[in-house]
């Protein structure tokens, strides 16, 4: 009986009749009174047990989450290490936590971050692998537990001085050693294998949100260095542009005064020299200018002036130019214009320039004989320009490349055509602008189609999609 309840009965046997004494039975009263005690005792351990396995379980969670909470966090390395050894600082009720981290080129320890340490040292030393408390957890790969600081080697001297106890543990990143964590006690406090467990867990969260945090730094830093490198790139080909441009304008200038004969007459050789000087002058002056459209797109300068555009009055307004510009290079152009109201959103000069870059090309490319033909189609709330050509079509890995800037496909110094390779890539550009897209398609020997996507204007043109 326990509390007034049966558990249970004991009982014992003979294999023949007999009659039961009561001292007998007052021994057995005894003997199941010791086994209940027993019984209720062994119960009271069990309960005891398992309320301190969930205790320990609901603290390692604990002190899980409170690491989880820094390292979900956007926070600069540095600030993120103080606020990781305080969490853990908090969980293990530590005197001190420290943080070392392996430097890839040595292999050493470093002390990137300590709490609770009175010694400045503390926070600037290296440990070698294999030496003292942190060198031996890193060599071994397992964690270590120190209940008495002065029996071991340490590298910080402060250490012996701050702790009196300290555990361990390794931090690992795919596999690898990545650094050592451990706390310590000024009171010579006794780890467990529960804490242990404890701090293991979070090394683990940690190592992951360390990495993280320096991915996403170095991420940050290799961001702003190309943006400052291009805003230099941009700005250099911006003034080299307009300090350009003022001697050829000076050139091209006096070359039309001399033509026009305002000192005098010249011969026909001189009029033949004086275009050959205005023709070099005006296309180096066009390829200046591309620079400079190139260096005001990508610094965000060039503003596109939005507007619903009907693409195939558009085009019907580029046709005798673009016929003539195929004509002289002795190709067929042929141009079928959309069955259907083709409204664009796009900005007229710009979507002009594109047409005129992307026919360039195709004119470029194409031997004569050949054709260009231009499409309109409207669907899926874009507007579409195809311009095709009978050309040599391009290489299929090397098609991505003419999108790139300042890249030709025949680099060498006798190629054939000239040009900065700047055409397809500003092309790109506005049409990107103009929440539109460039994109080509091309078969070595068969030609190229380039098309021209922009967003169609729905029903009225009030409503745009």
């Amino acid at each position: 009986m326990v509390g007034g309840q049966a558990l249970g009965a004991l009982c014992v046997l003979d294999y023949v009749p007999r009659q039961w004494t009561a001292e007998q039975i007052e021994v057995l009263e005894d003997l199941a009174a010791g086994a209940a005690t027993e019984l209720e005792l062994r119960n009271a351990l069990d309960e005891a047990e398992a309320r301190a396995q969930a205790e320990t379980a609901v603290r390692r969670l604990e002190a899980v989450q409170r690491v989880n909470d820094v390292a979900l966090r956007d926070l600069p390395v540095e600030f993120l290490l103080e606020k990781l050894l305080d969490r853990v600082q908090e969980s293990f009720d530590a005197d001190t936590a420290t943080l070392l981290l392996r430097d890839p080129d040595s292999g050493h320890l470093v002390v990137k971050a300590s709490i609770g340490a009175t010694n400045d040292a503390s926070t600037q030393v290296t440990v070698p692998a294999g030496r003292g408390i942190a060198g031996r957890i890193a060599a071994t790969g397992e964690p270590l537990i120190v209940n008495d600081i002065s029996k071991v080697e340490v590298m910080n001297p402060g250490l012996r001085a701050e702790v009196g106890s300290l555990l361990g543990v390794p931090l690992f990143v795919e596999g690898k050693i990545y650094g050592v964590m451990h706390v310590g006690s000024r009171s010579g406090r006794e780890f467990d294998r529960d804490d242990v467990k404890m701090l293991e867990m979070v090394a683990d969260k940690a190592a992951t949100a360390i990495e993280t945090a320096r991915l996403r730094e170095r991420e940050r830093e290799a961001r702003l260095a190309a943006e400052a490198g291009n805003r230099a790139k941009s700005e250099f080909l911006a003034v080299m542009s307009h300090e350009l441009r003022t001697p050829l304008n000076v050139i091209g200038g006096y070359s039309q005064l001399m033509l026009e004969g305002l000192d005098g007459d010249l011969s026909a050789k001189q009029r033949e020299w004086l275009g050959r000087i205005r023709d070099s002058q005006q296309q180096l002056l066009a390829m200046i200018d591309s620079i400079l459209q190139f260096a005001e797109l990508e610094s965000g300068r060039d503003r596109a002036a939005i507007a619903h555009v009907d693409i195939n009055e558009f085009l019907a307004g580029l046709a005798p130019r673009l016929s003539a510009d195929c004509a002289e290079a002795g190709l067929d152009l042929k141009i079928d214009y959309s069955p259907v109201p083709a409204i664009a959103i796009a900005d007229k000069e710009r979507l002009g320039q594109i047409v005129s870059a992307v026919m360039a090309n195709a004119i470029k490319f194409t031997a004569s004989g050949g054709s260009v033909s231009i499409s309109v189609s409207s669907a899926d709330d874009f507007v579409r320009m195809a311009i095709s050509d009978t050309g040599k079509g391009i290489p299929a890995a090397r098609l991505t490349e003419i999108f790139s800037t300042f890249v030709q496909l025949d680099q060498s110094t006798t190629r054939r055509h000239e040009g900065l390779g700047l055409g397809l890539a500003i092309s790109r550009a506005l049409a990107r602008a103009m929440s539109g897209d460039l994109e080509a398609e091309s078969e070595e020997g068969v030609g190229t189609t380039v098309t021209v996507r922009l967003k169609a204007v729905r029903g009225d043109w009030g409503r745009t999609v």
